[in-house]
């Protein structure tokens, strides 16, 4: 879903308006209305990327496939196939010759990972029970794949989300179903911007009942939160 930038800015004004208190309201009020939206914009990215990084499975509408990225053979049937640019999130991966397709995956840091290179087959992933590691490589990163004779038969990811067009025209790719997910968080890093910790914290819970308790419950994992979200500064107004 195509969503113009300019009524996310309305939406998130009234979000904003609705779900703060009379001591915020009255600050909002005292705020500079260029201002206001200024920062509001600055905040869709980074809200969108936390959005898409907790919501459930459930909304992200099937992600984005990564089917026909390059893929290196190793050795004993483990493989690596290389991840798009804008990765955020791993959602799904299956070999052509596996019983079935893995939502979960390990990191290089994981107890498990070093015994995908055992010499005892027996001991590591095989096309019966499947394992996917995501792991850095000279491109970024990319999905490592414990074991297969065959090719990638699906393959899903989440991209980082971005902003497109012009000022006027410019607008976010983002599944319907979590618009409004999106516009509690963009209000809640806006008051947060603002220096209204009590109206971000509370609006910040709006948004995660509506992406439905926050962290998916199966493991996958979220990004890295940008610095700019997880320590922001505050706006000097003038």
């Amino acid at each position: 879903m195509q969503l113009s930038l300019k009524q996310l800015v309305r939406d998130v004004r009234v979000a904003m308006d609705e779900n703060v208190t009379d001591d915020g309201l009255q600050f909002l009020r005292e705020v500079n209305t260029l201002t206001l939206d200024e920062v509001i914009r600055h905040q869709v990215e980074a809200a969108a990327q936390l959005v898409l990084s907790r919501a459930d499975v459930r909304y992200l509408e099937g992600g984005n496939s990564f089917l026909g990225a390059a893929v290196s053979r190793m050795e004993r049937g483990v493989g690596r196939v290389q991840l798009p640019a804008d990765y955020l999130r791993f959602l799904y991966f299956r070999m052509s010759d596996w019983d079935y397709g893995v939502t979960d995956y390990i990191t290089p840091d994981d107890a498990l990972y070093p015994q995908q290179f055992s010499r005892w087959a027996g001991v590591r992933g095989n096309p019966h029970r499947p394992i996917v590691a995501i792991v850095p490589c000279e491109d970024g990163m990319c999905v490592e794949y414990f074991t297969s004779n065959g090719s990638v038969a699906d393959a899903r990811y989440v991209g980082m989300p971005r902003l497109q067009g012009a000022e006027d025209d410019c607008t976010l790719d983002f599944p319907s179903r979590l618009k409004h997910a999106l516009i509690y968080m963009t209000a809640s890093l806006s008051c947060q911007k603002l220096g209204q910790a009590n109206e971000a914290e509370y609006l910040s819970s709006g948004a995660n009942s509506l992406m439905d308790g926050g962290l998916n419950p199966i493991r996958s994992r979220p990004a890295a939160i940008p610095p700019s979200v997880a320590a922001p500064e505050e706006v000097q107004l003038s």
